[in-house]
């Protein structure tokens, strides 16, 4: 399982959308492709960031096996969080306010980690492939499942890495 640091970088990669939309909205208001280019290059580090925390995940965290219960679509969480990656939008009504911003990205950070909800990040479903299940196992523990496949029976997992203490990532 991961500690607390890199369960803190995962949740900052989930607001990877936000960096995205904030500049995209900046171009289309300034009508620069250029505006704050660096928020880009950013975007491109969280995304390297992402990627490089599953690929150490698969080859560095224990491989255990599976069975499961029970799966469900974990994919709920999408609308919930659809306004706070949208939030960006309201941008062309007013001037950059950085406090405000920063102030609505530390909230969003510290609600996902206190909710347990760090397993809702865009750039694992948009950018990545991955799906989100809600899984029973034999023994009755839930967790939330990233995987790349499509789960359509209990036995399409076998094994997994464990990221955090709630979330576990299909190795199969």
């Amino acid at each position: 399982m991961f500690s607390k640091p890199v369960k803190y970088l995962l949740v900052a990669t989930s607001v990877a959308p936000i960096v995205f939309v904030y500049w995209l909205v900046g171009v289309l208001h300034t009508h620069s492709i250029y505006y704050k280019y660096w928020l880009l290059i950013f975007l491109a580090l969280l995304m390297c960031a992402c990627k490089l925390l599953l690929n150490a995940a698969k080859k560095k965290l224990d491989i255990r096996t599976i069975k499961l219960k029970s799966v469900k679509s974990a994919d709920h969480n999408v609308i919930s969080f659809l306004f706070i990656y949208l939030l960006p939008v309201f941008d062309f009504i007013k001037k950059d306010e950085y406090y405000a911003w920063a102030f609505i990205i530390v909230v969003l950070f510290v609600i996902i980690i206190n909710t347990n909800t760090y397993h809702f990040n865009p750039l694992l479903s948009l950018v990545f492939g991955f799906k989100f299940y809600e899984v029973a196992t034999t023994d009755e523990f839930t967790y939330i499942m990233i995987t790349k496949q499509e789960l359509k029976s209990r036995d399409a997992v076998t094994h997994y890495v464990q990221l955090t203490s709630y979330v576990i990532m299909d190795v199969t």
